[in-house]
């Protein structure tokens, strides 16, 4: 019942309907905490509402049941660098692109294809490495040498 749920959440969040996905993921929840699907729909709801605290702790939750996930590890990637928690931003872009490199490159996960999450994810990992280094106040050419 609580998969049911969460996939009547997803159909109304890909209708834009973001408030009635939240209740339909919630109410899942409530039947079973340990629905991964409703955990990553209510972060990425959450995310699309600016609520980055709240997502970041439901995509942690999605995360934590779904361990090998390359979306869950990019949705909080993605949730970390806006939160401009940059380490562990590019913590999770390298766990998300060990997951991908795994699958064929013409594969999809929920419509994207995996190349274009890997090169997504190689980009902001890029991005994020720079950031740090430069909160750090590392010289990016060290790490040349």
């Amino acid at each position: 019942m609580a998969q049911k749920l969460a996939l009547i959440a997803r159909a109304h969040a890909n209708r834009g309907d973001l408030d009635l996905a939240a209740a339909e993921a919630r109410r899942a929840l409530e039947i079973d905490t340990l629905t991964t699907e409703a955990h990553l729909l209510l972060g990425l709801v959450y995310l699309r509402q600016n609520q980055l605290t709240a997502a970041a702790r439901q995509f942690e939750r999605a995360r934590y049941l779904d361990a090998e996930s390359p979306l869950v590890a990019y949705h909080l990637a993605e949730t970390y660098r806006q939160l401009q928690q940059n380490d562990l931003a590019l913590r999770e872009y390298r766990n998300a692109l060990r997951r991908l490199t795994r699958r064929p490159p013409d594969a999809l996960i929920d419509g994207v294809a995996v190349s274009w999450l890997i090169a997504t994810c190689q980009r902001l990992r890029d991005n994020a490495t720079e950031r740090s280094t430069r909160q750090r106040g590392v010289n990016p050419f060290y790490y040349l040498f």
